[in-house]
């Protein structure tokens, strides 16, 4: 006939159903934990600089510390899967070592009533040491290999 051959149809954009995409809260780079402890500081107007547990206390679940980058990143902890599993995956891809009282305090929420967190974690996840610091291995909780 003579016809060209028609224009490509445009893809239509893929939707996953059950997982929602991995969404940036953070509104820009993630803030170094010195940073954040200065802005701390200079808010709180102490004149001490706060300690580790100090900081966690203001933050709460809506952040998470890259041990490895000494970074904190913004995290909406209601927007994590209700399931414990889903939701200790999604936090295996947010970052692969996590220090057990951190991620413990976000699974405990949706974890069955009866069920201890911490012998829960161990079934769920290994134990790995880490040397951050030079002589000093901190214990972390990883990802198991077949999970």
């Amino acid at each position: 006939f003579g016809w060209g051959a028609p224009e490509p149809r445009q893809k239509r954009a893929r939707i996953t159903v059950g997982r929602p995409a991995p969404v940036d809260t953070s509104g820009g780079p993630p803030l170094t934990v010195d940073e954040f402890v200065a802005v701390l500081q200079e808010l709180t107007g102490a004149t001490e600089k706060p300690t580790h547990d100090d900081v966690w206390k203001v933050v709460g679940n809506d952040a998470y510390a890259d041990e490895f980058e000494g970074t904190i990143h913004g995290l909406d902890h209601r927007s994590l899967p209700q399931d414990p599993r889903e939701r200790l995956a999604r936090l295996f891809q947010l970052q692969s070592h996590w220090k057990p009282s951190r991620i413990a305090s976000l699974i405990q929420p949706v974890l069955a009533p009866g069920f201890k967190v911490d012998v829960w974690l161990l079934k769920q996840a290994r134990a790995a040491f880490v040397e951050i610091e030079q002589g000093k291995e901190e214990r972390f909780l990883v990802k198991k290999f077949g999970n």
